[in-house]
């Protein structure tokens, strides 16, 4: 970040400098007052668990440069503490990402957009190794793509930066349109429309509405959405595209041909273009769905000036990331590792490498997929009418709505004598412990909440 003035933080906020001089100037922003370094700016956010206010004694006594609070929570007294210039804000949010705004239009790459229901995270990263071919690439950090994440992935703009690559996420209403306010994307990806977060987007066309803001907000001469050419509720996206759709999948466009995985579940094919020349792809994470995520980074990186082929070689170098189908040697037998997060289609994919993947047997370690309000029920007994039709050996199943997937499947017209559900996870792992054996591949996959990272490396210890 570069240095900015207490002075621009209040134009850009709309905030009031209770004390300090405006010239004074700050070059890096922590929200954290237990990492905060000498001289960084404190911003106190308030969320639904938490209150930055409570520490701003803290981030003081760190040695705060300065602190952004807001008027309605600043303790008495701050505002005129000799050592420290406070901004009052409105609200404290809403002003990280006034200033974040103000802050990118200082910089002038080129920004692509990235949200969907799943494969936001992996094609963001794979778009990023295909900028880099180019471009000096900025990208967001890990799955920095909410309000707080996405402002301070801006915060490391400089001018040297020439393509920022961003992941834009939201669990309710109106989060994608104020990320595409902040960010101004000049080009917008939609890897999938799928039922995620319907708690507070209530069904798939809530999810579609709030997805499409960000083809709605596109910005620039030339705005570019692209999405797969079979994208659910596709016909109410497609009008609120600003500037030229891009659809890629489908046989007459920019698809894939010959896909096959390899013995460690990679996927490898060829891509074909519009006017038929062929590349070769080749992935070095697990999964099928993984080309189809990196079929939308490919026509991205092409949209940014990266021809296919050098995007395409430049995919190899693609590794994946903590939680998502990392294949983890345990002795004789093998996990896969599919810890970050759970929802339908992200747990067909996952099911569908399990079942493809060479072993002896194949087992599923299923946890709760969570933040599906009132669908919970219906789509987890989906799930396992789907499981009854799949070659698996053993299902073990941990939470509460999951013991609908034993219950779902049986009735589809699996054979459940030896599968099981349990609420305990230790005596999941010491089940799972006496069970797996040579040759075994063992999926172990659910929602972030139900920290199945805890079967895993128990059984890895």
């Amino acid at each position: 970040m570069r240095a900015v003035s207490l002075g621009e933080l209040e134009r850009a906020t709309g905030g009031r400098l209770g004390y300090g001089r405006p010239e004074t100037t700050i070059a890096s922003i922590s929200t954290d007052s237990r990492t905060l370094a000498p001289g960084e700016l404190y911003w106190a956010l308030v969320g639904e668990k938490f209150d930055g206010h409570a520490f701003l004694s803290s981030a003081v006594s760190a040695g705060a440069g300065a602190c952004v609070v807001s008027r309605d929570h600043c303790p008495p007294g701050l505002a005129a503490e000799p050592r420290l210039p406070v901004l009052l804000v409105p609200d404290t949010l809403t002003a990280l990402g006034d200033f974040a705004h103000a802050y990118r239009k200082q910089f002038h790459p080129r920004v692509v957009g990235i949200t969907g229901s799943v494969g936001k995270t992996s094609t963001k990263d794979m778009l990023a190794e295909i900028a880099r071919v180019k471009y000096r690439t900025l990208a967001s950090r890990a799955n920095y793509n909410n309000l707080i994440g996405l402002p301070k992935t801006l915060f490391d703009l400089d001018e040297s930066v020439q393509a920022l690559i961003l992941e834009m996420g939201a669990d309710r209403p109106g989060e994608i349109r104020r990320l595409v306010e902040i960010a101004e994307p000049h080009i917008g990806v939609i890897t999938a429309i799928s039922e995620t977060h319907l708690y507070r987007l209530r069904d798939l066309d809530g999810v579609a509405r709030e997805k499409g803001e960000l083809f709605a907000g596109l910005c620039g001469d030339a705005p570019l959405a692209i999405a797969p050419f079979d994208l659910a509720r596709l016909e109410k996206l497609a009008p609120r595209a600003r500037g030229r759709l891009l659809l890629v999948g489908d046989r007459d466009g920019l698809h894939l041909e010959d896909l096959r995985l390899n013995s460690e579940g990679c996927a490898s094919g060829t891509v074909v273009d519009e006017d038929a020349r062929r590349y070769p792809l080749e992935l070095s994470v697990p999964g099928l769905h993984q080309a189809n995520n990196a079929l939308l980074a490919l026509a991205a990186g092409r949209a940014l000036g990266v021809p296919l082929p050098e995007g395409a070689a430049a995919l190899r170098n693609y590794r994946g990331f903590w939680g998502r189908l990392r294949p983890r040697k345990v002795g004789d037998y093998t996990i896969l590792e599919d810890v970050y997060n759970s929802n339908p289609q992200s747990l067909y994919a996952a099911l569908d490498l399990l079942v493809h993947m060479p072993a002896g047997r194949r087992i599923a370690v299923l946890g709760d997929m969570l933040d599906l309000g009132e669908h919970s029920a219906l789509l987890h007994e989906q799930c396992g009418a789907r499981l009854a039709a799949l070659p698996i050996d053993l299902v073990f199943t941990f939470g509460d709505a999951s013991r609908l997937f034993l219950s779902s499947s049986q009735r589809a017209g699996r054979d459940v004598s030896r599968d099981r559900h349990f609420e305990d996870v230790n005596q999941l792992i010491a089940a799972l412990k006496q069970v797996l054996g040579a040759d075994d591949l063992a999926l172990v996959k659910g929602s972030r909440g139900m920290k199945m990272e805890r079967i895993v490396e128990a059984l890895c210890a």
